[in-house]
């Protein structure tokens, strides 16, 4: 067990965290019709969904910790993925929903 433990020891690395936490986004101040100009001129529309709903699910993560009553947003959120990834949403609809 001991040489185990000695193999997880060196093997295994931390990651950095950083010190300062990432900034708190403001829903309310989101110019949702600039995103969706940018969205829907992208190029690359599969990747910036792929960030959009990172971004959307870590601020879930932090708003559901703070306050268990927005759990529906979750819901929500989880359902438009459902959706799309069963083919009955395409990005734009996904976008727009």
């Amino acid at each position: 067990m001991g040489d185990i433990s000695k193999l997880l020891d060196t093997s295994i690395t931390g990651v950095a965290i950083p010190a300062k936490a990432a900034p708190v986004m403001d829903l309310s101040k989101i110019d949702f019709e600039a995103l969706r100009k940018r969205f829907k001129e992208s190029k690359h529309k599969n990747t910036d969904l792929e960030v959009l709903k990172a971004a959307i699910h870590a601020q879930l993560e932090r708003l559901i910790s703070l306050n268990k009553t927005r759990t529906d947003f979750q819901a929500k959120f989880e359902a438009l993925i459902e959706s799309y990834n069963a083919g009955s949403l395409n990005i734009e609809g996904l976008f727009n929903d």
